[in-house]
C-alpha cells in the first residue's frame, strides 16, 4: 500500500508539474524572440543605420523595457535609463533633450504611439527632438507603443486636471487605429491589450475555469494548428476589409478622438494640430531593403480601406493634415511598415515646425 500511496503521489506531482508549466512553454517564443537575429534586431542592420554606430544598441536596450498598467491609458512604460533610451522617473515617458527646457515658454506636447515614442532611434532622434531643435522651446513626447488616438486623449485629459497648459498639443495618429481595431477580436473601441487584459484579470474568487484557462488555451490553440491543415483558408485576422460598418466607426471614432482633444486644448486657450501617419503601403520611398513579413503584407488590405476614411473625414471635419506622401524620397528611411529611421523623423518634424510657428505677439498701444 505504501508503494501504492508513493507511486500515486509521484504521478501526481508530475501531472501538477506538467500542467502549470504550460504558461512557460506559452513565453518561449517571446524567448526565442529576444535571442534570434530575426525581428527588431535585424532591423538595425538595414542600410538606414549604416552611418549609426548606436542602432545595435538601441534595439538591445529596447528589449529590456517593460510596461505597466496605468487606469484608463491601459500601460505606460517604467522607468528606464540606458545609453539611447531614457524613460523619465515617476512618468515613463520618452526623454527628449531640450537646451533650453528651463525657459518661460508654455510647452509643446506630442501624442502618439511607438513611431512618436521613437521606436528605432536614440532619445535625439525622435520626433519631437527633431522639432526641439529646429523651432525651440519646451517639447514633451507623450508617445506610448500601441496607443491609439483614445489613450492618448485620455492621458491629455489627466495632464489638464493636472495642471498643464501646453502652448501646442501634436495628435499623430493612424496606424494603431487599423492594426489594433481591425482585428477580428476587437472591434471599434478596443486598444491593443484588450483581450490580454480581459484574460489575465481573475474573476473575485476564482473558479475551476479560472484554473484550467492554461488547458483550454493549450487545447484551442492545438485545434487552431491542425485546423489549418484539413480547411482551404486560414482563420482570418483582420476583418476591416470585409466589414464595412465595423471600418467606417473605426474611422469616425479616429476623428472624434481628435475633434474632443481640439475642443479641450482651445478651450484651454492653446493651438490643436492632428497628423494622419504615413506608412509603407502608400508610399513610394525605397522599400527594397525592407523583408515585408506576412504580417505586414496582411495588414495591407486594412489599411487600403480605412485611410481612405481617415482622409474623407478629416475632410468633412476640416481637421488634421495628412503626411501619407510626406516621406516620398529617394532614401533609405522605413524600417518596417511604419517606423522610420532618423532621417523620416527629421522630415516629419520639419513639417510640424512650420505648421507650430508661435502665435503673433499682440501688442497693445502705449
Amino acid at each position: 500500500m505504501r508503494v501504492v500511496l508513493q507511486n500515486l503521489f509521484v504521478f501526481v506531482v508530475i501531472c501538477a508539474l506538467g500542467y502549470f508549466s504550460i504558461p512557460f512553454f506559452y513565453g518561449i517564443p517571446d524567448m526565442a524572440r529576444q535571442l534570434e537575429i530575426d525581428g527588431p534586431k535585424q532591423r538595425a542592420m538595414l542600410p538606414n543605420y549604416e552611418k549609426l554606430p548606436w542602432a545595435h544598441k538601441h534595439f538591445r536596450e529596447y528589449d529590456k523595457l517593460r510596461s505597466e498598467y496605468v487606469s484608463f491609458v491601459g500601460w505606460r512604460r517604467r522607468p528606464f535609463v540606458g545609453e539611447t533610451i531614457t524613460l523619465e522617473p515617476g512618468s515613463g515617458i520618452r526623454h527628449t533633450p531640450q537646451a533650453n527646457s528651463a525657459g518661460s515658454d508654455r510647452p509643446i506636447y506630442f501624442f502618439g504611439g511607438s513611431t512618436m515614442w521613437g521606436t528605432g532611434v536614440d532619445d535625439g532622434n525622435t520626433i519631437p527632438a527633431h522639432f526641439q531643435r529646429l523651432a525651440g522651446g519646451r517639447v514633451l513626447n507623450f508617445g506610448e507603443t500601441a496607443w491609439i488616438a483614445h489613450q492618448s486623449l485620455n492621458q491629455l485629459m489627466r495632464l489638464y486636471t493636472e495642471g498643464h497648459r501646453p502652448r501646442d498639443v501634436v495628435f499623430y495618429d493612424g496606424v494603431n487605429d487599423v492594426i489594433n481595431k481591425c482585428r477580428v477580436e476587437n472591434t471599434f473601441w478596443s486598444h491593443a491589450r484588450e483581450q490580454r487584459i480581459r484574460q489575465a484579470a481573475p474573476a473575485p474568487w476564482p473558479t475551476f475555469w479560472y484554473y484550467a484557462q492554461p488547458a483550454l488555451t493549450a487545447a484551442k490553440d492545438v485545434g487552431a494548428f491542425f485546423t489549418r491543415f484539413t480547411t482551404r483558408d486560414r482563420p482570418r485576422v483582420h476583418d476591416c476589409d470585409t466589414d464595412a460598418k465595423k471600418a467606417d466607426l473605426i474611422a469616425e471614432q479616429l476623428i472624434e478622438d481628435w475633434n474632443v482633444a481640439r475642443m479641450i486644448v482651445e478651450a484651454h486657450g492653446g493651438r490643436f494640430h492632428a497628423y494622419l501617419q504615413p506608412v509603407t503601403y502608400f508610399s513610394k520611398t525605397r522599400l527594397w531593403h525592407l523583408s515585408g513579413g506576412m504580417r505586414e503584407m496582411a495588414l495591407e488590405s486594412q489599411f487600403k480601406v480605412l485611410y481612405p476614411l481617415f482622409r474623407a473625414k478629416m475632410a468633412k471635419a476640416g481637421l488634421g493634415a495628412d503626411l501619407t506622401a510626406i516621406l516620398d524620397r529617394d532614401d533609405f528611411i522605413y524600417v518596417d511598415f511604419c517606423h522610420v529611421s532618423p532621417n523620416g523623423n527629421e522630415i516629419i518634424a520639419e513639417r510640424m515646425a512650420r505648421d507650430l510657428k508661435p502665435p503673433p505677439v499682440a501688442h497693445g498701444r502705449e
